[in-house]
């Protein structure tokens, strides 16, 4: 309790030395603004330590850049900039209200974040494109589309300080899955359902429609998907005619599909800032370029048992993911050349 109302008290003063500092401002008596703070902790320490609260803290860190702008002590002037950037990452001048200088100094420092780092999940849904169709026994495969899930972390670092473009490395776990049907005449239905699993290497370029540090911002993606896969499975049964059933089993498939697999992608999203970062909404489609399958006719458990051999398929999906990424910040001064 004692050290609470010590706190209170310090915070109490703190809010008057800088209702002092404004007012002195304001009269022009502007060497009296710095040493108003000298000596003090209201500026090194929390709301909850007694000091001033963020806002107030940008605020008094604004007041004494403009004091040492007009005083014309640059460095100091820096100092204080770069104290109040570090303070709230997501200020930004109002150019209504304050004055040319200021602007000017503003513009002189890094107040982008230099890189994001986040997660993101969702589902995909894939559809086989079939180059060439390859049923062991009589009969029209027939292939659908399902759904499967993707996991994973996304890196985002701006090329520009207005955040329009952003290059968007990202690495996830991804499952894609489609199914396959041949109904044979005389001698029965096939049905299997294929999943393989990839560590997928992403790379993109975000471009945001609206100002980077606006709270609701939309933007559209281009780039590259690559899949690199590590394993396969189809889970296998037949219904025979007249004869008893080949029931489901799960086949290792990983001999016949490529390592690796290519897709360009499009897609659009949307951040919301949320405390430091942005919750993210985004939906993409990924074209396959190359066949995932390939020696088809290798398996010999498809072939005997169940008279299957997939087709030569390209795999295109739309993916729908959610997510969260972090801001990090560095401010700094720009060399002069920027």
């Amino acid at each position: 309790m004692i050290v609470w109302m010590a706190a209170d008290t310090r915070a109490q003063s703190c809010s008057q030395l800088l209702r002092l500092a404004r007012a002195t401002y304001e009269q022009g008596r502007l060497h009296e603004v710095a040493a108003l703070f000298d000596g003090k902790d209201c500026l090194t320490t929390t709301a909850d330590g007694g000091g001033l609260s963020k806002t107030e803290k940008v605020e008094a860190y604004r007041l004494l850049t403009l004091t040492y702008i007009y005083l014309e002590e640059p460095e100091k002037a820096d100092d204080a900039m770069l104290s109040l950037l570090r303070t709230d990452n997501y200020f930004e001048p109002n150019p209504a209200i304050d004055p040319a200088e200021f602007l000017g100094l503003y513009n002189t420092f890094r107040t982008w974040p230099i890189y994001r780092l986040g997660v993101r999940l969702g589902t995909a849904y894939t559809t086989p494109n079939v180059k060439e169709s390859n049923p062991v026994i009589n009969g029209d495969a027939t292939y659908q589309s399902r759904l499967s899930f993707i996991v994973g972390a996304t890196g985002e670092i701006p090329l520009d300080r207005y955040g329009k473009f952003t290059f968007n490395p990202e690495l996830y776990f991804a499952q894609r899955s489609y199914a396959a049907e041949v109904n044979s005449p005389g001698v029965g239905v096939y049905t299997g359902i294929t999943r393989i699993s990839t560590l997928a290497v992403p790379l993109s370029v975000q471009y945001a429609l609206f100002k980077e540090k606006t709270k609701f911002n939309p933007y559209l993606l281009a780039g590259v998907w690559t899949d690199i896969i590590f394993s396969g499975q189809t889970a296998s049964s037949t219904i025979r005619s007249g004869n008893e059933s080949i029931i489901e089993q799960s086949i290792d498939i990983k001999d016949q599909l490529k390592p690796i697999s290519i897709a360009p992608q499009l897609g659009a999203g949307v951040k919301y800032r949320a405390a430091g970062g942005y919750l993210t909404a985004e939906v993409r489609y990924l074209y396959g370029v190359n066949a995932i399958t390939t020696n088809v006719y290798n398996n010999q458990a498809l072939i005997w048992d169940y008279h299957w051999a997939d087709g030569v398929n390209r795999l295109s999906s739309w993916q729908l993911t959610v997510g969260y990424v972090q801001n990090f910040f560095n401010p700094k001064k720009l060399s002069s050349k920027k």
